[in-house]
């Protein structure tokens, strides 16, 4: 009695949507709702994805274009500076957004991190749809 239930949704990621955190706290948990794909099909879908999303239309923002809850669920760039004359951008999925701070959590594809970003510091694009 008074235990709580998780329930696994196993849900299917769908291309271009970012994933859905999971707060569940159990031992087991993956992470996300969405279920993790592997092998094969998983090195495919992530090779489909990273195509379809670098070819995409990007918009360039800058701290001028302030957003918050309406481009969770999004594909954003965010450049980082590795030296003075090198940097790269990366792919993130917008997976929420912390009014009281302004700031999104970015989860990074190919490696997964996250990380809560104030987007109005950095240089980042969005993926136009």
């Amino acid at each position: 009695e008074g235990e709580e239930l998780s329930f696994d949704y196993q849900w299917e990621r769908k291309r271009g949507r970012a994933v859905t955190k999971c707060h569940c706290g159990s031992v087991n948990c993956r992470g996300t709702i969405e279920e993790s794909k592997v092998g094969l099909e998983a090195e495919l879908d992530n090779l489909y994805m990273e195509e379809e999303v670098s070819e995409g239309c990007w918009l360039e923002m800058g701290p001028e274009d302030a957003f918050g809850k309406e481009i969770m669920n999004r594909v954003v760039k965010v450049y980082f500076e590795h030296s003075q004359d090198n940097g790269e951008f990366y792919i993130a999925d917008v997976a929420q957004f912390d009014e009281r701070t302004g700031k999104h959590l970015l989860m990074y594809r190919g490696d997964s991190e996250e990380h809560w970003t104030e987007l109005s510091e950095e240089k980042w694009m969005l993926l136009d749809d």
